[in-house]
């Protein structure tokens, strides 16, 4: 067969083509080959991605440019200044935001197309008012819906106190954002922002330790205190400037802030505990242990008494497993520590006291005379009677 020079090049060409393992697929698809086995070929097909938008408003990022069907595609929007992100469409279906104000979506099987419409930003379904000692920043995050994400930035020497909109306090996210999203009124934003340094908490408090927070329930700015006591002990008091804080109904202790630094303080005393938390006594083998709390004072502590069974004797006490020693009057006295003490004591047999040594020599003999001397002494009684 005589081959022409044009099919010499085709046939080279499709031969070097199949030896690098990649095939051009129609309508800008591009395939590869994995050649798993000479019986046995995996295709794996991916799909462009083809981002658009009006460059004068902002721009886009995304964070694949080819991706297989199914794969997540992530967009960012860049507004520039006075332009907001109006919407995100996939092949002209429009991308809904997520709760993190981030445009995500599954890539289909197919080559696809992402736009971005920015557009002017329109305030005035929205407007900043009353901020004092700080600033408030908004970003449009789906001017469609109306979602907007507010940042405060409070002044040097100020924390923020409470955001509000429309005179409702706003809550953070999980991720530590403030979302809002108009309900058809226009919405009006707000920030308080108080002292950094409202409050502080004495440094020379015993037996517990107090922490504080800066709250905002809707009403002012407060500080809500929470004591924890040590093991042992018990909450005696909260005070604020001296003066003793009481419990709200929901048992917290909250200071209403009235541009008064709040010095705040608490007392905690040894708690009362029950008998049953303050000993424990451990079953015993041979005896018996008997156990009284003694107070005096603010110090608790437990006297035991061992009491050893018959032919036993008391071998040691012990108290969550240390030996326990007797004090100068011979008791077993524990201090009470705030732990529960898990009272225990061992006994051990006492030693045969009976002599069972065999008699040998002239004692046994002895014994033995004297046996027979009384046996013959009571036959002769018998005789005479």
């Amino acid at each position: 067969m005589v081959m022409n020079k044009t099919w010499k090049k085709a046939a080279a060409f499709a031969m070097a083509l199949a030896l690098m393992g990649g095939v051009i697929g129609a309508a800008g698809t591009t395939s590869s080959m994995i050649k798993a086995s000479a019986a046995d070929e995996e295709v794996i097909t991916t799909y462009t991605v083809t981002l658009t938008c009006n460059e004068e408003g902002g721009s886009v990022l995304v964070d694949k440019t080819s991706a297989q069907a199914k794969d997540t595609v992530t967009v960012t929007a860049i507004p520039n200044a006075d332009y907001v992100t109006s919407k995100v469409t996939l092949n002209g279906d429009q991308i809904a935001v997520n709760d993190m104000g981030v445009y995500a979506f599954e890539m289909p099987a197919q080559d696809s197309v992402v736009n971005v419409e920015f557009v002017k930003q329109d305030t005035d379904f929205y407007s900043i008012e009353g901020i004092s000692n700080g600033a408030v920043l908004v970003e449009v995050i789906d001017l469609e819906n109306k979602i907007l994400k507010i940042t405060p930035e409070p002044a040097e020497g100020y924390v923020l106190g409470k955001v509000t909109l429309n005179g409702d306090q706003v809550a953070i996210n999980d991720q530590g954002e403030y979302m809002v999203q108009s309900t058809g009124e226009k919405m009006v934003i707000s920030a308080e922002f108080v002292k950094a340094e409202i409050f502080t908490v004495a440094d020379d408090i015993k037996n517990g330790k107090v922490t504080a927070e800066v709250i905002n329930d809707g009403t002012g700015t407060a500080v809500k205190v929470t004591p924890v006591a040590n093991e042992g002990y018990k909450l005696a008091n909260v005070t604020c400037n001296g003066d003793q804080v009481a419990v709200n109904d929901k048992d917290e202790y909250v200071i209403a802030y009235m541009d008064k630094t709040l010095n705040i303080s608490a007392e905690f005393v040894k708690a009362e505990a029950a008998e049953a938390d303050i000993y424990k006594i451990a079953d015993v083998k041979n005896g018996k242990l008997t156990a009284e709390i003694i107070k005096e004072g603010d110090s608790i502590a437990v006297k035991v008494t061992p009491v050893a069974d018959k032919g036993f004797k008391l071998a040691k006490v012990t108290c969550n497993g240390d030996q326990v020693a007797v004090n100068d009057k011979n008791e077993y006295l524990i201090a009470y520590m705030g732990k529960t003490l898990n009272i225990s004591a061992e006994f051990a047999a006492e030693a045969s006291k009976t002599d069972s040594s065999p008699k040998t020599g002239a004692a046994a003999a002895g014994l033995s005379i004297a046996g027979l001397a009384v046996a013959a002494a009571a036959l002769s009684f018998r005789k005479k009677q």
